[in-house]
């Protein structure tokens, strides 16, 4: 599932390196450059991270959880920080809550799947 989101949500960012993206269109430019900063930071984070944690998440490879909490962080940071006309960014309070999830879930699905595997170790050792 994670793998599908991420891979759409790049794709959603990707044209803001072409400036005709969301985030361009939010700002009125046409190009990357023009934009600010932090949307540029947002725009870098999903073209580049979105991808990579789409075909990681997808292979269930580790790291992927490591890059949806960069992700998912860097968005909450922007949208509670950084969310203004100033900056560039409205990032909607939905998306938000939606990214503190994606943090949580997967911390809490590795910790079950630790427990999980700590349990199998221990039943095969009794079995011994």
């Amino acid at each position: 599932m994670m793998s599908v989101l991420y891979a759409l949500g790049a794709s959603l960012h990707v044209p803001d390196l072409i400036g005709i993206g969301p985030l361009c269109s939010l700002n009125v430019v046409h190009s990357f450059e023009d934009l600010p900063t932090i949307a540029k930071v947002v725009t870098g984070v999903w073209a580049i991270g979105g991808p990579i944690s789409s075909f990681t998440a997808n292979a269930n490879m580790k790291v992927s959880d490591i890059l949806v909490c960069a992700i998912a962080s860097v968005e909450i940071i922007v949208g509670v920080d950084f969310s203004d006309e100033v900056n560039g960014v409205e990032i909607p309070v939905p998306i938000l809550y939606a990214q503190a999830v994606n943090i949580a879930s997967a911390i809490l699905l590795r910790l079950w799947e630790r427990s999980e595997e700590e349990e199998e170790e221990e039943e095969e050792e009794r079995e011994l």
